[in-house]
């Protein structure tokens, strides 16, 4: 990915629609830029996407509800990433009002100020009555903007956190439960250093007792603006959250650093295609896990290769499927083998496996392995079995049959 996109929205709980957002930073990752449609009687968006994607965003939005019948918009604070629609949406919802502070209003009017008669000021601790439930305005543990102001819906168990819980990833996910416990920690707390350094600053005990605060509203999904949905993990996620004050500051890197840093994950697309049609020709290959006492795990597997991913089969109950899910980071090996070594072509990749479940692709992965492999044209598996796609993160290539010996490390 090498410029945001909005991606079409999905439903995340009965009445709680995503409008996903994803913003690259070279050398770093992505970061989600979510926002969301609560459906209450009197219809809540919170937060109107990038400012750079506004008609992308809005016509997203339209595909889930006219904008019209929008009753409140909740700004949970003024950066750029949160009001891209917020013009268009005052003007094709003329009964919906913003939600915002004192302090945001203020803000507002430093650039794009906001008509007196469509504004709600709350206050974190007020509530705001939607029609069939009340919203509880909170302050999250971690802002980067002195006006944020999430809020947390009882009747839905939802906590809506802002900028807090912030977490950089690899590739897009549906839901912080499809990366995985590990890249989950990693990510948050690498964004929570870079989008709040004051947290090394905090003391521990009370920063402790704020995050308590979520703890004890027991919330049963956290909706944060960059991550994807977390269903059941706010122990998980307060417990990341309280690590970071005690780790190592981030430091940001000088231009020439950064720039050469952005340069080395461009592609190299002569290096790219060689490696996809090693892994197209080859018959199995082997894949490297770690296991859960921190040993390397190796095992040779059947695999597809569709939309530049690879997928194998394994069953729920294998030591794959549970050392990939406690660690997604995994490597590959396929190996072209010839009588000769001068003829030899190897093909190393490093990637991070992910569960799929969009269905259409697991048609399309099921199809593709009972063409390659005989013993697998019987597919669909039997219950209990899994299919992971691995996304391809960088490569090294061995070719011995070219007259100079080629080895090279290449981004995908």
């Amino acid at each position: 990915m090498d410029k945001p996109i909005v991606f079409d929205p999905y439903r995340i709980a009965p009445n709680i629609d995503v409008i996903p957002s994803w913003f690259p930073i070279p050398g770093f990752g992505i970061l989600p830029i979510h926002a969301y449609l609560l459906r209450a009687a009197e219809p809540v968006l919170v937060d109107a996407g990038l400012v750079s994607l506004t008609d992308e965003f809005m016509e997203k939005l339209s595909s889930v509800i006219d904008p019209v019948d929008i009753k409140w918009l909740w700004l949970t604070h003024n950066d750029q990433d949160h009001i891209g629609g917020l013009q268009q949406l005052l003007e094709v919802a003329p009964k919906m009002r913003v939600v915002t502070t004192f302090l945001g209003f203020q803000k507002m009017r430093l650039f794009q100020p906001l008509p007196m008669d469509r504004i709600q000021l709350l206050n974190p601790g007020q509530s705001l009555n939607v029609g069939d439930r009340t919203l509880l305005a909170v302050r999250p543990p971690t802002y980067d903007a002195p006006e944020t102001t999430g809020f947390y819906d009882p009747k839905a168990g939802a906590y809506f956190s802002s900028d807090c819980f912030g977490t950089l990833m690899s590739e897009p996910a549906e839901s912080a439960a499809e990366i995985g416990s590990r890249a989950v920690r990693d990510g948050l707390i690498a964004w929570a250093k870079v989008d709040f350094p004051w947290l090394h600053q905090v003391d521990k005990s009370h920063f402790a007792n704020i995050l308590n605060q979520v703890h004890k509203l027991s919330p049963e999904i956290i909706l944060s603006n960059h991550l994807p949905p977390a269903h059941n993990m706010t122990g998980e996620l307060l417990q990341y959250l309280a690590e970071v004050p005690a780790s190592e500051p981030f430091i940001s890197p000088d231009y020439m650093p950064f720039k050469a840093n952005a340069e080395r994950r461009t592609p190299n697309k002569d290096l790219v295609s060689a490696a996809h049609k090693l892994l197209l020709t080859g018959r199995y290959l082997q894949l490297a896990t770690v296991t859960r006492a921190g040993r390397p795990s190796l095992r040779n597997i059947a695999y597809a290769v569709d939309n530049s991913k690879i997928y194998f089969l394994t069953g729920y109950a294998s030591d794959k499927y549970r050392e990939i899910r406690e660690n997604p980071y995994v490597a590959c090996l396929i190996s072209m083998d010839e009588e000769e070594w001068d003829k030899t072509r190897q093909l190393k990749i490093e990637g991070q496996a992910g569960l799929e479940t969009n269905q259409q692709t697991i048609n399309s992965v099921k199809t593709l392995l009972g063409e390659k492999y005989s013993g697998m044209r019987d597919l669909p598996p039997a219950p209990g079995h899994a299919i992971f796609g691995i996304e391809l993160k960088t490569g090294y290539l061995m070719d011995n049959s070219k007259e100079q010996f080629c080895s090279e490390k290449f981004v995908f």
